[in-house]
């Protein structure tokens, strides 16, 4: 005797089994890309960045969190250079992004400026992480240069388009610019020193600092990931539902 739950499975329809299963696979996709990729695809942007860096033979830290005045902030890269440490900001867009140099957000336009993501403007964001840095080398004659690097397809409006640089220009760190005095050795040896050293803290301050990420989030955004997270297990049980006749039979 057929069980009545795997009865009632089997009288649904065909076609709305296979229904549900395909509104289901697109909730679970839609969620989890709404929850796992923006981060697996800022990943791979820092990848690629670290990846040149390690081909130009360049010292590097990667992810590096440092205490600063408001608390920690994190770090994509810091390189250095016979000119001083160079803290590098990974974006990895795609579409169309608009802003201003100084203002508080940029906007990424997608879907022909259909969808519009507003996000903080990284030349903000990485004065941020130089600043931090400056304190971490305090008391030594080391200057600090931020950098911006377009690891995606993203193409900026006029005001923008000169900041950031490709992750294919990175080469011109191995230069030197003319007109900047190159660092004694001895200094940038011990500033150097000093940032691996606080890098090698950085896995007892992620904690800390993931925790006031998660406290800056809008309201917005906390919504949308509730929504996500809420919106998964239903996506699951619609598969389930249009799935589990074909396993029984199995």
């Amino acid at each position: 005797m057929i069980p009545v739950e795997d009865g009632l499975l089997l009288a649904v329809p065909p076609v709305l089994r296979l229904l549900a299963c395909g509104i289901g696979f697109m909730l679970v996709r839609s969620c989890l890309a709404r929850l796992l990729r923006p981060a697996a695809i800022g990943r791979g942007g820092e990848r690629a960045v670290r990846q040149a860096l390690a081909r130009l033979r360049l010292p590097a830290l990667h992810d590096v969190v440092l205490a600063d005045v408001l608390g920690h902030t994190q770090i994509d890269h810091l390189v250095r250079t016979s000119q001083g440490i160079v803290v590098i900001e990974t974006k990895t867009f795609a579409g169309w992004i608009t802003g201003t140099l100084y203002g508080a957000q940029w906007t990424q336009h997608l879907a022909g400026g259909r969808i519009r993501h507003r996000f903080q403007n990284p030349v903000r964001q990485n004065h941020r992480h130089c600043t931090a840095v400056e304190a971490a080398i305090s008391g030594l004659a080391v200057p600090v240069q931020g950098l911006i690097v377009s690891a995606g397809r993203a193409r900026f409006c006029p005001a923008l388009d000169p900041v950031p640089i490709q992750v294919t220009a990175l080469g011109q760190l191995t230069r030197d610019t003319p007109w900047v005095a190159r660092v004694d050795a001895c200094e940038l040896a011990a500033a150097w020193a000093r940032l691996d050293e606080l890098a090698r803290r950085t896995p007892q301050l992620r904690r800390l600092h993931r925790a006031e990420v998660r406290a800056r989030r809008t309201p917005e955004q906390v919504l949308t990931a509730r929504m996500a997270w809420a919106l998964l297990p239903v996506g699951a049980l619609a598969m389930a539902v249009g799935l589990a006749p074909m396993l029984m039979r199995g």
